[in-house]
Order: C-alpha cells, then sequence, then structure tokens
C-alpha cells in the first residue's frame, strides 16, 4: 500500500472516531466513551486537518506553493452529496469539520460555525440564552426541538456545561439549506 492510501485509510478512521463511530464495526461508540469527550473529538478533528493537508500535498506535511488570496467558502450540489451524515446527535464543531472537509481550504475559507448557527437562530431554531454570568449561548427553542436539536450536559475538565446537539434530521436540514446559510453569512 502505497504512502498515501496508508494516510487516506488512517484519515477515514480517525474521522469516524473524531464522529463517535467505531471504524471497525461503522457502529455508534456509547456516549460515555472517551472518544466522545469534546476534547478527544476536537483534537481528533484537529489531526483528520493535518491528514488532509498531508493527502492534498501527496505524502508532504508542507505545501512549496505560493500563499493564494483564498475565495470566500462556496458549495456544490457534488459537495452536498457528500457530506457524511452522523446517525448519532453531533455538536455545530463535529458538523463545521465535515463541511469544510468537502472544500479545497488552501483556495477557499472555513465556513464557521457562527455561520449556520445564525441562520438557525434566524429561523428560530436557536436563540440567545444569557445567564446569571453574563455568559451568552446559544439554546434550541421549541420549533428547534422539533427540528432534532437537543442539549446535554457534560463534564468538562473545568466543569459541567450544557452543549448543543444536531441529529441526523437537523444536520440534513443544514445541509439542504447550505447555499442560503452561505449567501446570509457573505452578505450581512
Amino acid at each position: 500500500m502505497a504512502d498515501v492510501e496508508k494516510v487516506l485509510k488512517a484519515k477515514m478512521y480517525i474521522d469516524k472516531l473524531a464522529n463517535g463511530i467505531d471504524p471497525v464495526t461503522n457502529k455508534a461508540v456509547p456516549m460515555d466513551s472517551t472518544i466522545n469527550n469534546i476534547h478527544v473529538s476536537r483534537c481528533l478533528f484537529y489531526v483528520s486537518g493535518i491528514l488532509n493537508q498531508v493527502i492534498e500535498n501527496n505524502g508532504n506535511l508542507k505545501a512549496r506553493s505560493k500563499r493564494v488570496k483564498k475565495q470566500p467558502f462556496h458549495v456544490t450540489d457534488e459537495m452536498k452529496n457528500e457530506f457524511y451524515y452522523i446517525k448519532v446527535p453531533v455538536s455545530i464543531s463535529n458538523i463545521m469539520e465535515i463541511i469544510n472537509s468537502t472544500a479545497d481550504l488552501n483556495t477557499v475559507k472555513r465556513l464557521p460555525s457562527t455561520a449556520v448557527t445564525n441562520f438557525l437562530i434566524d429561523k428560530g431554531f436557536l436563540y440567545i440564552d444569557v445567564n446569571e454570568d453574563g455568559k451568552k449561548r446559544k439554546l434550541p427553542t421549541e420549533k428547534g426541538s422539533r427540528l432534532g436539536i437537543s442539549t446535554e450536559f457534560r463534564q468538562g475538565i473545568y466543569g459541567g456545561y450544557k452543549v448543543v446537539l444536531y441529529d441526523e434530521f437537523a444536520q440534513r436540514y443544514i445541509i439542504d439549506n447550505l447555499d442560503e446559510i452561505i449567501n446570509m453569512y457573505y452578505t450581512k
């Protein structure tokens, strides 16, 4: 197996693990598994991004090309069709990693999660909650809950926190409306 093929296979395994999927059985990993810890998941997505750079550069970590001015993020129907829907509810950062992985990030800017969450606020699926400390967070409305957006309490190294999760139906809604999300992000 060529080195690039090994990296492709490693990236596939890392991507599945980052999304809470056992790469051997293709089944969802239990929610209390270390793999589903937000910090571990983010680390795996980071490693996946590095592996993606290695693949794009034919096995080299750094490209030897001139710096190119990146274009705004855009999406094609083919890119939307490549989206990997996750069977278990996942965070917006997980969804954004998959969306951004469909684009050539050497030439296109990353689409930030705020593009999606602001769109969902605009459509009435999320609202901004301000807690007693003055910290803002985005939470699902009743309409958002019906779409498949939920919250889950998790324990982190700095204490407990509430994470917003998107089930497969909510993920599909985001991808189905990606053109509008991108247009809204770049026109505001």
